[in-house]
């Protein structure tokens, strides 16, 4: 059959597969070789590396950063914990800007504006329960918890009588409630859960390592 003849045992096995390859069709003199279409990669062209990627792991823990920046707002701890080392530095050496950075804080973790050093926002699951809203229940026992505002306002009337005229058990019960309303715990009138809604977000993200802070 043409050029190829039968297989001999003896032969290598790498001479043996030559053999038996098609051989490849050359151009004629003159002829350019075959050219790909516009847009089209060639098949020998490595494409272009990304860049490195890595995998940056969990996100950061809601619950663990409200807290610290809670009581331990004024020392930066809650940025250390994110990642947020150099403006953590800033905020332990200005007492949290004399508590006003702390404060500006800790209302962008209660909203969930408040990101990592590599942008990705804190792990916190949304809630579904009645008709009452959690963050602005946060906000009223944040702002005005001593009145009790937080208690009428989830129509926990009789309770939010006596916190009231106890000014909340001189902050402590006041405390509390926020704790409870953090840890999803707070209930309104009817036993149901406070409503937070928030977009689904991955808890494991991979994206080029550009770090921020």
């Amino acid at each position: 059959m043409g050029d190829y003849r039968p297989i001999d045992p003896r032969e290598p096995q790498a001479q043996q597969q030559a053999q038996w390859q098609v051989p490849q069709q050359q151009p004629w003199p003159g002829q350019q070789p075959p050219q790909p279409w516009p847009g089209q990669q060639p098949q020998w062209q490595q494409p272009p590396y990304p860049g490195p990627v890595m995998g940056m792991g969990m996100q950061k823990s809601w619950i663990a950063t409200v807290l610290l920046c809670q009581f331990l707002g004024t020392l930066g701890v809650h940025r250390f914990y994110t990642g947020r080392v150099v403006s953590g530095i800033f905020q332990l050496l200005t007492f949290g800007g004399f508590g006003i950075w702390t404060l500006v804080d800790l209302i962008m973790i209660i909203t969930g504006s408040f990101t990592d050093n590599y942008g990705r926002p804190l792990d916190h699951q949304s809630v579904m329960g009645g008709n009452r809203s959690w963050i602005t229940t946060t906000f009223l026992c944040l702002f005005l918890g001593t009145l009790a505002v937080h208690r009428f306002y989830t129509g926990r009337v009789v309770s939010g009588i006596f916190q009231l005229l106890t000014f909340g058990r001189f902050g402590i019960w006041t405390l509390i409630d926020l704790i409870m309303i953090y840890t999803h715990s707070f209930t309104d009138d009817r036993g149901m859960p406070l409503t937070r809604m928030e977009s689904v977000q991955p808890n494991f993200y991979m994206r080029n390592p550009q770090v921020k802070d």
